[in-house]
């Protein structure tokens, strides 16, 4: 047996793989929730927790067989993976412990000895669990975690010994000169991922189906220039002139032309040079090179399946299937390198028959013929999903087509990089051989020709432009000239808005990937390529090389020394311009047509209907959340005007926004002053929840606006990428290019007149640099009504006033994004969650001036109820756990350095601060959240602990997600089957599924529907005097009518 285990070790690998995907697919089908997500739950930490797991798992006839399962096929793949790992460490048989006798023990016998002992444990908690017998099972499962960490302990020996440490100067050398490639794979990677919005970008991708051209293209490039310019970064720190030379093919414009390299031919010292090249040419480098290709193709499967499963909710782990994905190319590849390795040594070896060179020769033309057919299949797979994203955009069908193309398009990389030196063989034409005879070697040609029976009949179109690519300079024109393309595109995008918009920003990205990494690659082969051409006179052969100076060697001089000292140069003086005054991110100010409305003034014609009686008046807060927020902001309110009939807004006295709180606060206003019809302005609010500001902001951001950030000396008009992006919702809201002329309060008059001095006045909150508030107001407030804020709006010994979208801008300045907002006077300001996320702070203290009125009395004519308007998903999910009565318990401790992060990371700290100073002064608060879907490992990450029971907050978390999901199929326009769930998230990019989502949840969600009703039958409709006490019971009363209505269902809307 162990002799057959030793002479079939792919039969063992094999098995290992088909019984590790049966395990994973039995896991993903097992699943009953997110606590107990695997039959290995682990859930035994005490004996009512594990039998109640236990019962519920039983009561699931589905999950009960594939429970079994597990614990069969893992009494069968542990031993599996036990010799695996011994075959794969076989060398530690090398490594003797100790003898007895004739029998010697080596740590491959150790390693043996302390797995099987780990094993027999593992079928011991695998009888437990499959018999559900709790007793013993806490201290069976200790022994064989601590049985297999020893085990493994040994398998790291054995890596070590036979594979890092003897690879240990080839590993680093790969890493040393493809730093750059890796550090832009993970920038791919990273963008996408770990970014909130990074699940949107993908799905509003199938939204615009010409990006999944270009990306399926830009993709094709990237991976060859990652994989091939490192080589250049290998040649500069470990190839000599001995072993590799570059050389140029000619210089088109001043010293820069298309430079290549090419094995050094023989010299008259045959032995140093077999030395040399032995040297350089490290087959695991370049193997590992050349595989940075596949690694940015597994990235885009992580990225993909990550947002699929995320999204259509399949319990596969996206990061231990890209994992899988990558070790089976890898293998492939590994096995097809091997066989070119095998026909490179028998073709070019003196030792080999005729026969075998024969044979080799029809493998060789049987595997490269086909890759013509194989190249068109792939790219029209390419156009096939292009063509169901423009029919079904964004579903499972869609995205199956993606990730399938997407493999076909990463095993083309494969099949090229193997194929492409013997294209100009199998491919063989006339042309091809006059044009570049060179590149073939005379016996090999001289092999096919005499074996190949269609040599040089392969001649069509396609076959003689594959041929073409074996030749390095045709194949590096071509990568020129799909880089000239990428540039020519971003300099469109940076000249031309619509172009911007029309791309993707996951295409903006890999735009600019591609262009930095060229321009740094290619100034660094023209460095190292004139270094290598032109060496440095010593002294002494001064004199006698000075007649010799020509053009060349005075270009070779500026290439050796002039860039690094033009880089220098470039730093110091952007540095320098930097410092200077730049009008770039300035806003404009603008002349006041009109005094503003005085406070009084505004609040006397709001409350002149009541005069003798108190009356409910709403004060509104939003939330900040980028265009989430925007949108949650703008459906909320125009559904508050329709349900009320208008009287929502003609009963608020403010409204003060935070970040895209306040834009869609700016957004609403500006539609109602240009726009008529509930209908029309609904359709204008889809319009700006989908329109696309982020590839403009990307595209300035590493662009135009970079470059002018160092332009001082020209006036830019604060025409920034934050200025674009106003101009696009001041479009959308109707109000053109006059955005940029009318003054803030200016414009809010207007509305105000037209609203019949009823409707509400605004505030924008922004945070000044230095840390302070800036508040911009409407209506004028005594100075020091917003305690140690900045008036950013008023101008002293001026009657000046900032744009109406310039005010709105200044609070959405979210770091990296937006730039800084800068005003004449009063200094740079950032985005406004960074002092108070919620609104809510500026309109107490509002409201708090208008009470303490002792000219008017207003505190006997209005009664304040507080409205915040909150898409935080943390927010929501630690009122959800309060109101399903659960208590954290088992605090998770964190580090210092991870303490200290997260208390200064949270913006929430001033937000709980005023609704704890509300809730104390009895004032009624109406909270009206974003319901979202909620996990147990989010609900963790919120409490920063676990809960005190938690199968039953497993039970609420299912009714509540199974609840959404009801309300989203139930909802016309979301179509729940085709999207999965799609949730907006924090970006600058939502999708139509998100923007649906955010409907659904507006005109179905019971708790949004409630604190609608309240507001439009309580609030405003009666003449009950709402205080916190009174609004709590309304609360109780609604939730009863909401159970009674919502039984059939068989979900509490409590859930």
């Amino acid at each position: 047996m162990k002799n057959w285990i030793a002479r079939h070790p792919k039969t063992i690998y094999f098995v290992w793989l088909i019984l590790t995907l049966l395990i994973l697919i039995n896991n993903a089908l097992f699943n009953i929730n997110e606590l107990v997500a695997h039959p290995q739950h682990g859930l035994f930490d005490t004996v009512e927790l594990f039998d109640a797991v236990s019962q519920l798992i039983q009561e699931q006839h589905s999950s009960l067989f594939y429970y079994r399962a597990f614990f069969l096929l893992d009494a069968i793949w542990a031993p599996i993976t036990i010799i695996a790992i011994g075959l794969w460490i076989r060398n530690l048989a090398d490594v003797i412990l100790f003898r007895t006798g004739s029998y010697t023990y080596s740590m491959l016998d150790l390693y043996f000895v302390v797995a099987i002992v780990g094993l027999l444990f593992d079928w011991v908690e695998g009888y437990h669990y499959f018999f559900f017998a709790p007793t013993g099972l806490k201290i069976v499962a200790s022994f064989k975690i601590i049985c297999y960490v020893i085990a493994l302990g040994f398998v790291f020996y054995g890596i070590l010994k036979k594979y890092l440490l003897p690879n240990f100067r080839d590993i680093f050398r790969f890493v040393e000169t493809s730093i750059l490639s890796l550090l832009f794979i993970i920038i791919v990677y990273g963008l996408i991922t770990f970014m909130p919005q990074g699940g949107t970008l993908i799905v509003d991708l199938f939204y615009n189906w010409w990006n999944i051209i270009i990306l399926f293209a830009l993709l094709t490039f990237l991976t060859l220039i990652i994989s091939h310019f490192p080589t250049y970064v290998d040649i500069w720190r470990y190839g000599n002139t001995q072993c590799v030379t570059l050389e140029m093919q000619k210089r088109d414009v001043l010293g820069w032309g298309l430079i290549y390299y090419y094995p050094t031919k023989k010299g008259d010292d045959e032995k140093q040079w077999e030395l040399e090249q032995k040297k350089y040419n490290r087959p695991l480098v370049k193997k590992m090179r050349r595989s940075l290709g596949i690694l940015l193709y597994v990235a885009v499967f992580g990225i993909m399946i990550d947002v699929a499963t995320r999204f259509f909710e399949y319990e596969i782990t996206a990061i231990g299937t890209s994992f899988l994905i990558l070790i089976i190319t890898l293998w492939v590849y590994n096995n097809n390198g091997k066989r070119y390795n095998r026909w490179r040594d028998i073709i070019k070896g003196t030792e080999a028959s005729e026969a075998a060179k024969a044979v080799v020769v029809k493998e060789i033309i049987a595997y490269v013929k086909w890759f013509p057919i194989y190249f068109l299949f792939s790219t029209a797979c390419v156009f096939i999903t292009a063509f169901a994203a423009a029919n079904w955009n964004w579903s499972r069908i869609t995205v199956l087509l993606f990730m399938l193309t997407l493999g076909l398009q990463m095993f083309l990389y494969v099949y090229f990089k193997l194929c492409r030196t013997h294209f100009k063989y199998v491919f063989f034409n006339t042309a091809l051989y006059k044009a570049k005879h060179e590149m073939f070697t005379k016996s090999t040609l001289e092999l096919f020709e005499k074996y190949d029976p269609k040599y040089g009949k392969r001649a069509n179109a396609i076959q003689r432009f594959v041929g073409r690519l074996s030749d390095n300079l045709r194949y590096l024109s071509l990568m020129r000239f799909v880089g000239f393309a990428s540039l020519v595109a971003i300099i469109a995008a940076n000249i031309f808005f619509p172009f911007t918009t029309w791309l993707s920003p996951i295409v903006i990205i890999l735009l600019y990937i591609i262009f930095f990494y060229s321009a740094i690659i290619i100034t660094f082969k023209h460095v190292v390529y004139y270094h290598r051409k032109h060496p440095t006179i010593q002294k002494k052969d001064q004199d006698q090389q000075t007649k010799q100076v020509t053009a060349s060697v005075g270009i070779a001089e500026f290439f050796k020394y002039g860039i690094p000292v033009l880089l220098l140069i470039l730093v110091v003086i952007a540095s320098f311009f930097a410092s200077k005054p730049n009008d770039l991110h300035q806003l404009r100010i603008v002349d006041r047509e009109q005094q503003p409305i005085e406070y009084r003034t505004f609040f006397q014609n709001l409350t002149k209907e009541n005069t003798f009686q108190k009356r409910n008046y709403f004060f509104v807060g939003s939330y900040g959340g980028g265009l989430k927020a925007n949108l949650w902001n703008l459906l909320l309110l125009h559904e508050l005007e329709q349900v009320s009939k208008g009287a929502f807004l003609q009963r608020t006295a403010a409204m003060s926004g935070v970040s895209g709180g306040a834009v869609g606060i700016g957004n609403y206003a500006s539609l109602l002053k240009e726009q008529e019809g509930y209908d029309n302005i609904q359709q204008r609010i889809t319009q700006i929840g989908t329109s696309n500001v982020l590839s403009n902001e990307l595209t300035y951001l590493l662009g135009k606006d970079w470059l002018r950030e160092y332009l001082p000396f020209i006036a830019h008009e604060g025409r920034d990428r934050s200025y674009k992006s106003m101009r696009v919702h001041a479009q959308h809201t109707g109000m053109g290019d006059a955005f940029n002329t009318q003054g803030y309060s200016d414009y809010w008059q207007r509305l105000y007149t037209k609203k019949k001095q009823r409707f509400p006045f605004l505030i924008m909150n922004t945070t000044s640099v230095g840390g302070e508030q800036g508040v911009a107001t409407t209506i004028q407030f005594p100075k020091g009504s917003f305690s140690g804020s900045i008036t950013i709006n008023e101008f002293e010994d001026s009657n000046k006033d900032l744009t109406y979208f310039g005010a709105v801008s200044t609070t959405n300045r979210f770091p990296f994004f937006s730039p800084t907002a800068k005003i004449e006077g009063k200094g740079s300001f950032l985005d406004g969650g960074y002092f108070e996320n919620s609104g809510m702070l500026s309109v107490l203290e509002a409201y708090d001036v208008v009470r303490t009125d002792t000219v008017y009395d207003f505190d006997s004519r209005i009664q304040p109820i507080f409205i915040n308007i909150i898409n935080s998903q943390d927010i929501y999910i630690a009122k959800k756990v309060r109101d399903w009565g659960f208590k954290p318990t088992n605090r998770v401790e964190t580090g210092e350095i991870g303490a200290i992060i997260g208390t200064v990371t949270d913006i929430d700290k001033p937000t709980r601060y005023v609704h704890g100073k509300m809730y104390q002064r009895n004032l009624a608060m109406e909270t009206i959240m974003m319901p979202h879907k909620i996990t147990y490992r989010k609900v963790k990450q919120v409490l920063n602990a676990e809960v005190d029971d938690p199968l039953r907050l497993m039970d609420s978390i299912d009714a509540h997600n199974l609840f959404i999901d009801k309300i989203l199929d139930s909802f016309p326009s979301y179509d729940y089957k085709k999207w999965g769930v799609v949730e907006p998230p924090l970006a600058r990019l939502l999708s139509l599924p998100a923007v649906e989502y955010q409907k659904a949840m507006v005109r179905l969600h019971p708790e949004v529907r409630g604190a609608i009703v309240r507001i439009d039958s309580v609030y405003i409709k009666t003449d009950s005097i709402v205080t916190r006490k009174q609004q709590e019971r309304v609360i109780e009363t609604q939730q009863q009518s909401y159970q009674k209505n919502f039984q059939k269902l068989k979900i509490s809307p409590k859930d």
